[in-house]
């Protein structure tokens, strides 16, 4: 378990866990799997439309969904990290979260970086097969960062799960 340690100004000592690669591979398939799902309901709708159209405009219908997909899977990344505090749908599920380098929020000109470059980490079939770069740098890596954490100065972390203390008089009333 490799973790992140941080100093408060108040001189207090954080330490929180690095998220390892079956966690953030598990979270980026989840988020891969909603993406997928929204792309998918944009070409039925384009081919609907393209059913429909006598025109021949349909070509340009089919590139423009091409263009979007790209916009979609930046879009989702980047929405739903400055709208849930650095997380994903797919982080959210298994606990994790983006921050800065240093262990503070990421800023929102990190979750851009780090959302561009998220294409090159899941499609690039180089070096590894198709899907795995962001595997292989994350393996690779010594805090476990793939490529756009290591452009944006992001890690993923997990977070701590806050439990309540326990109830000192279970069961007791007050005039026991």
């Amino acid at each position: 378990m490799q973790l992140l340690r941080t100093v408060t100004p108040e001189g207090i000592l954080l330490r929180r866990e690095i998220a390892g690669a079956g966690s953030r591979f598990c979270a980026a398939a989840i988020d891969g799997v909603l993406v997928l799902l929204a792309l998918l309901a944009a070409l039925l709708v384009t081919f609907l439309v393209a059913q429909a159209d006598p025109t021949g405009l349909s070509v340009f219908l089919y590139g423009a969904l091409a263009g979007v997909s790209l916009l979609v899977i930046v879009g989702y990344q980047l929405g739903f990290a400055l709208l849930w505090d650095g997380c994903t749908p797919g982080t959210r599920v298994l606990g994790l979260r983006v921050v800065s380098a240093d262990g503070w929020p990421a800023s929102a000109t990190q979750h851009l970086l780090r959302s561009l470059l998220w294409p090159l980490d899941v499609f690039l079939p180089v070096p590894a097969p198709f899907g795995l770069l962001g595997l292989v740098v994350i393996l690779s890596s010594e805090r476990r960062q793939r490529l756009g954490d290591l452009v944006a100065g992001t890690l993923v972390l997990r977070e701590a799960e806050d439990r309540a203390p326990p109830e000192p008089l279970a069961g007791k009333r007050w005039s026991q």
